[in-house]
Order: C-alpha cells, then sequence, then structure tokens
C-alpha cells in the first residue's frame, strides 16, 4: 500500500512539474543558498539550505543543486524539509553536470506557503581541498491553481581546507526566468564572487582573500541576494584588488567602488588592529512603508509631484573591529559610480539620482540615461533614489516654448522658481543670476576668490561668482567690477555661456562664421567672434531669423534655454 501511494503521488508530482511555465510567482520570488560554514576543514560535514523569499500561494516545488561530487559528498537520505506534504526522495543526475534533483508538493487542503520559507536542507562532507561552487537552477514554483515560474540561477562559494583558484561564474539555467528584473550590464572581463549568502550570517555575503586574489579580470563581482544586505571583505581589500574595481549588484542597482577607497578606509583604524578588522559594505533598501513615507516628505519639501524609479536605497561603508568598534567612512576621495534600472513608468528626461536627507531635501547627483539604466557619480554616503520630479509652476502654461526645457531643468535643480508656484518666464535676468545658473549647470565645486568690489561675501551670490573666476569663466566689466546686479545683455550671454563651452568641452572653437544678422554692427567688438561661435554652436540664436539683439535684456526663459543648449544640445 506503502508503495502504491508513493507511486501515486510520484505520478502527480511529475504531472504538475510538466506543466506549461506561466510568468507568475517569479517576478517577485528569489531563491538563495545558505551555507552552515563556508570554510569547512577536510571530512567536516556542512549543511546546504535552500530558501524561498517573498513567495505567494506555494503549493509545490522543484529544484536542482549542482556541485562536483569529488570536492563535495552528499549523504544519501540527509534531505529534509519542515514542509507539510509529500517529497520524492533526492535523485542524482549528471546531465549538463552532476546535481540533485529534488521536488515537494502539497497534498489535499494543506495550505500552501506564502512568504519566506526553507524549502530543504542537504548534508554534504567536505572531500578536497578546492574552492567548491554550489550552484542552484532550474528552481519551479508551482501555486494551488497550477501556474509554474522558474527562477534565476544563484550561486555558493565553500572553501575547503585552505582551497583556492578562480570562481566559476554559475551556468546559465536552461529555462531563464520568464521575468527577470532589469540587471546593470556587467562591466568588461567580470569576475564573479558570490550570488548569495554564505556563512553562519544569513544577511552577509563574505569575499575571501582566496578569492579577491585569484579573480580575473578588470573588475571583480558580487551578487547580492535579497536576504543578504551586507557584503563582507578582508581588511587589505586594496592591496588584493590592485588597480581593479569592486562591482556589487543588489536587485536593480549596481555600485562600482575603487580600490582606492578601500585603501582611504584602512587610516579609519590604527594599524595595529588592521589585521583583525573587515571591511563592510552595507545596502539596505528601505522598506515600503519608510519608502512611502520619505517620498511623501519629498513631495513636500519639493513642491513637485514625485515618483519613484526603484528602492530608496541606503549605503554604509565601515571597518569593523575585532572588538566589534564600527570606523564609518562617509566621503571618499575618489568617487564610486552607480547604475539603477530605470522601470518603463518614470519620464527618464525628468528623473535622475537624488541623495535624500532625512528631512525630505534632495540633492541633485547625476542623470545619465542610457540601455536602461540610469549612472551617476557618488562622493559620499547615506540615502539615494531614482526619482522623477514634476515640478509645474502656475505662469508657464504647458504650450509656452520654453515649458519643456524649464521642467527638465527644475527636476535637475539647475532653474528654480521665483516661488513654490511661479517661475516669472519674461522676468529679466542679472549677471549674478546667470553666472550662478553655470556654476550649477557645470557642477563647479573649487571655490576661488576674486577682485571685485561690489561682490561682497555676504551675498547669496558670492560663493558662485568666485567659483566661476577661479574656474576662468567670468570677468568683471572692469578688474573691480563685477556689477551683479545689473541686467546681462544678450552679447554678454553669449560671450558667457561660450566659455562655458569650451571650459566643459576642453576646446576652444575655431573661427566662427560672420555674424549674418541685420543687426550685426551694433554687437560689441569685444563680442563679435563669441557672438558668431556660440549661435554657430548651437547655444544660442537671434531673436529673430535677421535680428541677433545684441544689447537687448535676456529673460529667464531665454537663460534656461541656453543652458539646456549648453548641456544636451552643444
Amino acid at each position: 500500500m506503502a508503495r502504491k501511494w508513493l507511486l501515486l503521488c510520484s505520478s502527480l508530482l511529475l504531472i504538475i512539474l510538466m506543466l506549461p511555465v506561466a510568468a507568475f510567482a517569479a517576478e517577485t520570488s528569489a531563491v538563495s543558498i545558505l551555507v552552515s560554514n563556508n570554510q569547512p576543514s577536510l571530512e567536516e560535514s556542512i549543511q546546504v539550505t535552500v530558501k524561498a523569499e517573498q513567495v505567494s500561494d506555494l503549493y509545490a516545488f522543484e529544484l536542482s543543486l549542482y556541485y562536483d561530487p569529488t570536492q563535495l559528498e552528499f549523504q544519501e537520505g540527509s534531505e529534509k524539509t519542515a514542509l507539510k506534504g509529500f517529497a520524492v526522495p533526492v535523485k542524482q543526475s549528471e546531465v549538463g553536470g552532476h546535481h540533485l534533483v529534488f521536488a515537494h508538493t502539497k497534498t489535499g487542503t494543506t495550505a500552501s506557503v506564502n512568504g519566506s520559507a526553507e524549502l530543504v536542507t542537504f548534508t554534504f562532507v567536505a572531500k578536497k581541498a578546492a574552492n567548491a561552487v554550489i550552484t542552484l537552477k532550474d528552481v519551479k514554483l508551482i501555486d494551488s491553481g497550477l501556474h509554474q515560474s522558474v527562477t534565476a540561477a544563484v550561486s555558493s562559494n565553500i572553501t575547503i581546507a585552505g582551497g583556492g583558484g578562480s570562481v566559476p561564474s554559475p551556468s546559465p539555467s536552461p529555462n531563464p526566468s520568464p521575468n527577470p528584473s532589469p540587471n546593470p550590464s556587467p562591466s568588461p572581463n567580470p569576475s564573479p564572487i558570490s550570488s548569495s549568502s554564505p556563512s553562519t550570517e544569513t544577511d552577509v555575503v563574505d569575499v575571501t582573500s582566496s578569492q579577491l586574489t585569484n579573480a580575473t579580470g578588470s573588475t571583480v563581482m558580487v551578487q547580492l541576494p535579497e536576504s543578504a544586505t551586507k557584503v563582507k571583505l578582508p581588511y587589505n581589500a586594496f592591496e588584493l584588488l590592485g588597480s581593479r574595481q569592486l562591482e556589487v549588484s543588489a536587485g536593480e542597482m549596481k555600485l562600482l567602488v575603487p580600490s582606492a577607497i578601500f585603501k582611504q578606509l584602512e587610516g579609519k583604524v590604527p594599524a595595529e588592529q588592521l589585521k583583525d578588522s573587515a571591511i563592510i559594505l552595507k545596502i539596505e533598501s528601505l522598506a515600503k512603508g519608510q519608502a512611502d513615507t520619505m517620498l511623501a516628505l519629498i513631495a513636500s519639501e519639493s513642491k513637485a509631484g514625485v515618483k519613484a524609479g526603484g528602492d530608496i536605497y541606503e549605503f554604509n561603508l565601515y571597518l569593523q573591529t575585532k572588538d566589534g568598534g564600527m570606523h564609518e567612512l562617509k566621503d571618499f576621495n575618489e568617487a564610486m559610480t552607480i547604475h539603477i534600472a530605470a522601470g518603463s513608468t518614470i519620464d527618464t528626461k525628468l528623473s535622475n539620482i537624488y541623495y535624500v536627507a532625512e528631512n525630505g531635501k534632495l540633492e541633485f547627483v547625476g542623470g545619465d540615461y542610457t540601455n536602461g539604466q540610469m549612472t551617476a557619480k557618488i562622493s559620499h554616503f547615506s540615502k539615494y533614489a531614482l526619482l522623477e520630479i514634476n515640478k509645474s509652476f502656475a505662469d508657464v502654461q504647458a504650450d509656452f516654448w520654453a515649458a519643456t526645457v524649464i521642467k527638465e531643468l527644475a527636476a535637475k535643480q539647475i532653474v528654480t522658481g521665483t516661488g513654490d508656484t511661479t517661475f516669472e518666464p519674461l522676468r529679466s535676468v542679472t549677471r549674478a543670476e546667470f553666472t550662478s545658473l553655470l556654476v550649477r549647470a557645470l557642477k563647479l565645486t573649487e571655490a576661488g576668490t576674486s577682485t571685485f568690489a561690489d561682490v561682497k561675501g555676504t551675498e547669496w551670490y558670492a560663493a558662485d561668482i568666485n567659483m566661476a573666476v577661479k574656474a576662468g569663466l567670468i570677468q568683471g566689466r572692469s578688474a573691480a567690477v563685477f556689477a551683479p546686479n545689473e541686467k546681462i545683455t544678450r552679447e554678454e550671454l553669449a560671450v558667457l555661456v561660450l566659455r562655458a563651452f569650451e571650459l566643459q568641452s576642453g576646446t576652444k572653437p575655431a573661427g566662427g562664421l560672420k555674424a549674418t544678422f541685420q543687426d550685426a554692427a551694433q554687437i560689441s567688438v569685444w563680442a563679435g567672434a563669441d557672438v558668431s561661435k556660440a549661435v554657430e554652436l548651437g547655444l544660442l540664436q537671434g531673436r529673430t531669423k535677421d535680428q541677433f539683439v545684441p544689447k537687448g535684456i535676456s529673460n529667464r526663459a531665454e537663460a534656461a534655454q541656453v543652458i539646456y543648449n549648453l548641456l544636451f544640445k552643444a
């Protein structure tokens, strides 16, 4: 009778697992591998647990666990699961590489699984000094409606009795997830380290010295599974990485960390404590409730429509000493690069990566959009997010000629309103105001000093004018006079934006066509060549086809368009 029941359940499970694959749970579900000891001695037993996260209505599953049987010996009959139902005994297969096949199903009215669950635990014995890799593939998840989905492959590394060698990449699954998350593109010649959380700390991916030493390529990759929030590195990661970068991927975000940052971190701890220290890079996504609260604060602070293009991430980097002390590094001498996948629900022209302060105040970081990703350089750690900022002004109608430009520059925090809801697009612009626009557009940060008697250090524009002087961007109307509050003329605007172009591009455009405007004779001699070059480059144009109006006063809409041309058209 027992044999008949086994055959009946096995046949039923086989029928279920042969159902067509559909796009259901894989959109949110994920699997990971937990290893009881990722540095075992020879002949030592270790337990390998497969865990599922964020499952919904899980009724049955099948999985394949790949490994090298010369390095790890599976203990037959050791598979254990706390889930109620029926399990088919483990089958070992050589098809596509040596692996275990395990399947389980609920029976009758047994409740399905929701949330997180440990699916099965296997016991192995370490048999050979090696850097062993366990790869979990072909994980089929079936709900009570018999809809099936497949998750992506993940791997874990086990260093047996000092085993070394490069860590191979997980083999691609023959049944890839029908709806994979949009992952950032890998760097050239990546060398993957880990795709799941090993060791006794289930939220940590532990990267060993031998893994860093033996990794190949210009970038060493670490993949954080959904269950992990930390990457643990040796204290001398700088020395082990050399000129290579560390690339950490977590969900839809990728962070590239230059090795020099780890050298900077070493200075946080006295030399005698370093050998007993470890580097911790922590990456956490805010929980939905916290993220919603933060988005509400951002909307209130910015007086704009706000839409998140993904998670809000919080980063920390610190040295952890033997006594548990944490020595944090927040500001970096060399910038990291962050990539966040931009979903299809956001307007990429209004979306950028921002630093998010605790009070909801935003600081624009960057927004280079390529191949579905937004990329920026970051020089300090805290919270970051990819956000769409849709700022509207009551006095800028949708059909106004500069409306789109003003909206995009407001999202990048280059232009601001004169009030919460007003922009005053036709109001004249002063020389100080346009200088500040250029400083923000070019992201100038190096402080300077000026000899202008009419630029007092207490004025709002003083720092911007001094930075512009330092960069060689501006000159005064004389050595002692800048005239910050005088309205800027169109020919002055042309000269300044051409200098900004030269500073940004590192080139000086030659010659320039002679101005063909009917009022060309009215252009000052000192501005003539620059006006011609600026018009030829498309940085600005005449007020009409035939009239440049060199002595005309520029307004805020016109200044916004010139800045936009400088950044995106020239």
